[in-house]
């Protein structure tokens, strides 16, 4: 059992998060339904709702997505500068380093995760065989208090999840130096993945010894010695980083009521069609009854609405048939909201109309710079964390000089993607005013190690080109002689 009465013991800890993290799983359940395209349907009668349901499914469309993946796909780390080497093209061995523990992966990750559902986590620690292992955390499993003083600085989390392989329910609780691990062996039922925190039903997993104080079983708590002081003393690190969306909402979130309305007019559309899809016809001058027989005459059965049907009607009688209803401007409106949805929300119009892609080159550089300035925007937010987990990733691996607390930047690839031809062009009109690395990394977009490779192969081009035109100048013949016995070109 774990007592989470006394204040700042590590069971208050325990009872606290998982009290916050009770509220952050449902708030970021819902909105990472809408990322996957399970936006809320309208009330729906339970006479009606299995019936409705499947209709009312086909009227959403997955805005969030678009609206996250046009942030999501320009946000790339290319290098990292350390006190080791922060030149232009930064530290090549750290980002070696960054890129063997999965770095492009799990940044991916955290950001996929912080703009869809407001927030995300990345753990740094070492695997069961002492390597260094970086993991993107889904916040409906992880949570975290920090000093109201320093955003970034952690006092206390936890991760809370259900172990498959060892059938338990299991709490890590992170701590400035140290782990607890708390278990509370469980049989899981087909859809019961939920993880419910019970003091009385939890017990710490700790190191057993017997009589002669001998280690009987090993347990996952305890300090977490790569982070700890070189005398043994415990250090202030928690390796968990948190990563807050602007607002700490989603990227979508300000405007639901946008999506939800544009959503609601799809849906209006669908029934409108669905309705009419077959004419409704009425006749006029036909009797209710059989004269001869002064019986009720069925019509229904005798009018049947199938395609090779042949009705006798008298010559008397008219035949009445509905219209159907002018969509377009149901689907303007549609359009001028989708539009006005991409343009609050800053993202390109032409991803919500492709006519805009036929725009002209500056009308489509206006559209995307409101989303590249909110690109550039969560760099900066994202900035320090990054950082931060980098330092604490040096810090696991042992390296003392690159793990200096501020002494570590982080090299983000252009928020704006020119195409080619813009490129080419700013090169051009950049030659002589920009130094030529810095055009490779910032027009042309390549990574440090690309514009270093780049630039040895130009030197190479170079050299090259030059031995070309001695040959060639040497064998027409057009050569002079230096110390009587080393051609020359004139």
């Amino acid at each position: 059992m774990i007592d989470t009465k006394v204040p700042y013991s590590d069971g208050w800890w325990l009872q606290r998060l998982y009290q916050q993290l009770r509220v952050q799983q449902d708030r970021c359940e819902k909105l990472q339904r809408r990322y996957e395209g399970n936006a809320p349907i309208p009330f729906i009668s339970p006479i009606q709702q299995e019936a409705v349901r499947w209709f009312v499914e086909k009227s959403r469309t997955n805005f969030e997505r678009v609206i996250v993946n046009a942030v999501l796909s320009r946000l790339r780390i290319r290098g990292l500068r350390t006190a080791v080497d922060d030149d232009e093209g930064g530290d090549a061995d750290a980002f070696k380093a960054w890129l063997g523990a999965r770095g492009k992966l799990w940044t991916l990750d955290v950001h996929k995760m912080a703009l869809a559902m407001s927030m995300a986590y990345l753990i740094i620690g070492k695997d069961a065989d002492g390597r260094l292992l970086v993991t993107a955390e889904d916040p409906r499993l992880v949570t975290a208090i920090t000093d109201p003083a320093n955003p970034y600085k952690v006092l206390a989390a936890l991760k809370l999840f259900y172990d498959e392989v060892a059938q338990a329910d299991v709490a890590y609780l992170y701590l400035p130096g140290r782990l607890m691990v708390a278990k509370k062996p469980r049989k899981r039922a087909v859809g019961s993945s939920d993880v419910k925190f019970n003091p009385s039903a939890f017990s710490w997993d700790m190191n057993i010894f017997n009589d002669l104080g001998e280690l009987v079983s090993e347990g996952m708590s305890g300090p977490i010695d790569w982070l700890n002081n070189a005398d043994g003393s415990v250090g202030d690190i928690v390796p968990v980083v948190p990563f807050v969306n602007e607002d700490g909402m989603a990227e979508f979130e300000p405007f639901i009521p946008q999506i939800d309305r544009i959503n609601q007019q799809i849906l209006q559309r669908m029934t409108i069609a669905t309705i009419q899809a077959f004419k409704q016809r009425a006749f006029k001058g036909l009797p209710k009854t059989d004269p001869d027989t002064g019986a009720v005459i069925d019509y229904n059965a005798m009018f049947t609405a199938d395609p090779g049907a042949i009705w006798n009607v008298p010559a008397a009688v008219e035949i009445w048939e509905s219209g159907q209803v002018d969509f377009s401007g149901i689907l303007n409106a549609i359009r001028d909201d989708v539009k006005d949805l991409y343009g609050t929300s800053g993202t390109p119009a032409y991803l919500a109309s492709p006519d805009a892609a036929n725009a002209s080159a500056e009308s489509a550089s206006l559209q995307r710079e409101q989303t590249t300035f909110k690109v550039e925007s969560r760099q900066d937010r994202w900035d320090p964390a990054h950082q931060l987990a980098a330092e604490i990733m040096f810090k696991t691996l042992g390296d003392e000089k690159r793990s200096v607390p501020g002494s570590l930047q982080i090299i983000w690839a252009p928020a704006e993607r020119w195409s080619m031809s813009e490129r080419a062009s700013a090169i051009s009109q950049t030659k002589g005013v920009i130094p030529r690395y810095q055009q490779l990394t910032e027009i042309w977009g390549m990574d440090p190690a690309q514009a270093d490779r780049a630039m040895t192969e130009l030197t190479d081009d170079l050299i090259l080109d030059q031995q070309y035109a001695v040959g060639l100048k040497a064998a027409s013949g057009n050569t002079t002689t230096v110390n009587n016995d080393v051609p020359a070109a004139v």
